[in-house]
């Protein structure tokens, strides 16, 4: 498929601003007006009601919230955070403290965590815990209302929604369903019928909604942060009840025999790939991808380097002759390390795998910041999946991304030196069996793995 709009598409801009003049189509999108547009906007749609926001902190949510504020005043916008129990390490308390630098008042802060696990409790699809996270959320919606004394009626509900995840909930005419976003579920579709839902940036990509941070006044602290969505965490805890389905082995071994039949030695002859040794297999855990704009959910192959060093661009360019050849598998990661024994064990989205998830995630975040390179990559996840040695102990896939607009993404080619300092710092980790590095690209694999 060719898909001009994206980024990674060489002259794609230029493809497309030809075909507008062939069609003598009138330029009438300018960024440097979007923010004054959208605050009218959200003036004649909200009227005389007041707007609850959820904030879960990330750059959309922050960056609605101060948008609301401009268009409303502080006394007709509530801002709710969450603690959902999804959090990353000590989250919480510094968006608070950040949103009260930034001159916020008007928001508080809701520990529904205890009740979000139990929403989550034994999940092991990933559409059905994205839609159970959606959902919940309307629930606690429903008690703050009823906590502080809301009028429902003189209230509406705004979402940081931006146009891919419209896209990729399957909203867009010919679209696809390639993850249910959580605010797209039931309860969220009921109310957008009812013209409940104020959406101020639902037709912009991530790009654009910076922009319009700065325009605003935002500070860069919460304008670079990278993105955070609702569902947090939850979605980086693979669930699994630790045995594969008759169909899923079928799957696999299939996945496994496609592997086999590659012929490495003749692509990377072809592609002057030197000094590059390796042998494949398939982790018995599966992922969510993205393949000819369809939802995929497979298993990922994994690469086992025996060369002393390698290239980022060899990686990539085996990683996508891997996925292209063999659409079994949607993902290509690289084994670091690996104790013996690890197999797949029953787990499931719960407190305690979090707070493992929470410490791996806020080392690398840490060395990023470190090494000067958080802001050189649009995101980094952290996956924490039941493949272990024992029940209760994890593997951790890293996954930083490079991308300008989220619909298409590249792996992000760290340095080895960086790589190295947070390898050790998670293997020093007394509950870590095994680190892998995601080396695929968007398409075919989404940016996360739920």
């Amino acid at each position: 498929q060719f898909h001009v709009e994206v980024s990674d598409t060489i002259a794609g801009n230029t493809i497309l601003d030809n075909f507008a003049q062939f069609c003598r189509m009138e330029k009438n999108w300018d960024n440097n007006t979007m923010s004054s547009e959208i605050i009218e906007k959200i003036k004649k749609e909200a009227k005389d009601k007041q707007v609850l926001l959820f904030l879960s902190g990330g750059v959309d949510s922050t960056v609605t919230f101060a948008l609301l504020n401009k268009a409303l005043g502080q006394e007709k916008v509530l801002g709710l955070h969450i603690d959902n129990a999804f959090m990353r390490k000590n989250e919480s308390a510094v968006i608070e403290e950040r949103y009260k630098k930034a001159g916020f008042e008007n928001f508080i802060v809701e520990d529904a965590s205890d009740s979000f696990l139990k929403a989550v409790e034994k999940i092991t699809d990933p559409q059905l815990k994205r839609k159970a996270v959606g959902e919940h959320y309307l629930k606690v919606r429903d008690e703050v209302t009823k906590k502080l004394s809301l009028d429902e009626e003189s209230w509406l509900l705004a979402q940081g929604t931006l146009y891919p995840d419209i896209i990729e909930s399957g909203e867009s005419k010919n679209a696809h369903i390639i993850k249910t976003h959580h605010n797209r579920v039931e309860g969220i579709q009921a109310l957008i019928a009812k013209k409940l839902i104020i959406e101020p940036l639902k037709d912009l990509y991530k790009d654009e909604v910076r922009i319009i941070g700065r325009q605003i006044g935002l500070s860069d602290e919460l304008i670079d942060r990278h993105p955070f969505p609702g569902p947090g965490l939850s979605i980086n805890v693979l669930c699994t009840t630790g045995v594969l389905s008759s169909e899923e082995e079928r799957e696999k071994q299939k996945a496994e025999k496609k592997l086999l039949e590659l012929d490495f030695q003749t692509f990377k002859k072809a592609e002057n790939i030197k000094n590059l040794e390796f042998t494949t297999r398939v982790l018995p855990v599966k992922s969510v991808g993205v393949q000819g704009d369809q939802r995929t959910y497979r298993f990922p192959a994994v690469l086992d380097i025996s060369s002393k060093t390698f290239n980022w661009k060899d990686i990539e360019k085996i990683s996508s002759f891997i996925t292209n050849l063999n659409p079994d598998v949607n993902r290509t990661i690289i084994c670091l390390w690996e104790n013996e024994g690890c197999v797949l064990q029953e787990g499931y989205c719960t407190k305690e795998a979090l707070d493992q998830l929470r410490e791996v995630d806020a080392i690398v975040l840490e060395e990023l910041k470190k090494a000067d390179w958080y802001k050189k990559i649009f995101q980094h996840l952290s996956i924490h999946t039941s493949y272990a040695k024992d029940e209760g102990r994890c593997s951790i896939v890293l996954r930083p991304v490079v991308s300008e607009d989220v619909m298409s993404a590249r792996f992000a080619h760290l340095d080895f030196a960086i790589l190295e300092k947070i390898s050790t710092r998670i293997k020093a980790l007394d509950f870590v069996d095994a680190l892998f590095y995601d080396a695929t690209n968007k398409p075919p694999a989404t940016f996360a793995w739920e």
